[in-house]
C-alpha cells in the first residue's frame, strides 16, 4: 500500500506468486478499496481482511491529514524544528542555568 499524494489516492497493489504486479486498486476511500478487493475475491482469509482494513484506514487518515504513510509503520505527526512529538517546546538551558539538573 502507498499514497499517491498528487492524485489524492491510496494505491493498493497485489502481486502474483512470481512477484509480478497482478492488480492495482486506487481510491481516496479505504472502504472502496477493501470492498473492491473482496468483490474481486483477492482476500481469502479473514485475518488478512482485518489487516488490510487497518492499513487502509491508516493510509486514508494520512492522506486526509497530509501525514507520511509507510505500510506497517505507525502514523506520526510531522515534527517541526524546536517542537517535540508531544508538542512541548524543546528548550536548551536558560541563561545562567546549568545543562545538568
Amino acid at each position: 500500500m502507498a499514497l499517491d499524494t498528487n492524485a489524492g489516492e491510496i494505491v493498493c497493489r497485489q502481486y502474483s506468486v512470481d512477484h509480478a504486479p497482478a492488480h492495482e486498486l486506487r481510491s481516496h476511500s479505504a472502504e472502496r478499496i477493501l470492498l473492491g478487493l473482496l468483490r474481486a475475491d483477492l482476500v481469502s482469509r479473514l485475518s488478512h481482511a482485518g489487516y488490510l482494513g487497518a492499513e487502509l484506514a491508516k493510509a486514508e487518515t494520512a492522506l486526509r491529514l497530509g501525514l507520511h504513510y509507510e505500510q506497517d509503520k505507525p502514523l506520526a505527526a510531522p515534527t517541526r524544528i524546536g517542537v517535540t512529538a508531544r508538542g512541548a517546546r524543546a528548550r536548551g538551558p536558560r541563561n545562567g542555568d546549568s545543562a545538568l539538573p
